[in-house]
């Protein structure tokens, strides 16, 4: 990056900085998988791709977490509203940048959360203000969480689970078209993007993506072919630190480990 390049913001995309299978390889979900239709461009297969972005977002949650402020009265507590996928009816994998440490919650240690919510893709709350000891976490690394909330949980509310997938095995390459979850404040939605980095061997693998999504879309998922494989991470924006010119904008993925997912299998 020139030196006149100054990296203007980088912005985590959670709020205040929010059925597994057994791996198997690119070859190997080829064969399972139908084919995709290019998304990202008007095109003569719009049914098709609206049909994947439905089988997307029925698997996508909002999350919330509650606290009673100083002020009294229990309201949503805007520092932990992020995004989630479910996964085999009993887990949402979504982001770890939640400003609680769920690692730590416990009945002695509630730091100061009375409950969360959940929402689906489209604003339907599913569930008000449940107890936080409803989950767990189940495994985490450095930029993903696993919440664990009982076998069937997902299941009694009707929420398929998405199929999941190691980026690494998807052999993701500069150009590729991918699915990512987006919000508009009040509704999750897909937007068709394409991969403009991949860093597998970063402290944090993770994707770049040339699509700038909107704060509080953390945790949302990333998909290839219909298999989720990262979460939202990130927003940066790039200025001309001389002219002050925009350059560019885009977003950052924790892409999936095999080490978080083997725990549960």
């Amino acid at each position: 990056m020139p030196n006149k390049w100054l990296l203007y913001s980088i912005m985590f995309l959670s709020f205040f900085t929010i059925g597994w299978q057994i791996p198997k390889t690119a070859s190997q979900y080829d064969t399972i998988v139908p084919k995709y239709a290019i998304c990202g461009q008007p095109t003569v297969n719009a049914e098709r791709c609206a049909t994947q972005e439905a089988q997307i977002l029925a698997s996508v949650v909002r999350i919330v977490l509650h606290a009673n402020f100083q002020i009294g009265g229990q309201t949503d507590f805007r520092g932990n509203v992020g995004h989630a996928t479910v996964m085999s009816g009993r887990y949402l994998v979504t982001h770890n940048h939640f400003s609680i440490d769920l690692v730590a919650l416990s009945p002695t240690n509630t730091q100061g959360l009375t409950g969360f919510s959940l929402y689906t893709a489209l604003g339907k709350r599913l569930v008000d203000n449940a107890p936080i000891s409803t989950f767990q976490v189940s495994a985490q690394d450095s930029q993903t969480l696993v919440l664990d909330f009982g076998e069937d949980y997902f299941n009694k509310l009707n929420l398929p689970s998405a199929s999941f997938m190691v980026a690494e095995d998807a052999n993701l390459t500069i150009g590729m078209e991918v699915a990512q979850i987006d919000w508009d404040g009040a509704r999750a939605y897909v937007v068709w993007t394409t991969v403009t980095q991949v860093s597998h061997q970063a402290s944090s693998p993770h994707l770049e993506l040339d699509h700038y999504a909107m704060v509080g879309a953390s945790g949302g998922g990333v998909y290839w072919r219909g298999h989720h494989i990262a979460n939202n991470w990130m927003h940066v924006t790039i200025i001309d630190s001389d002219s002050g010119a925009f350059i560019r904008s885009y977003s950052l993925a924790a892409t999936n480990d095999s080490n978080v997912f083997s725990v549960l299998n």
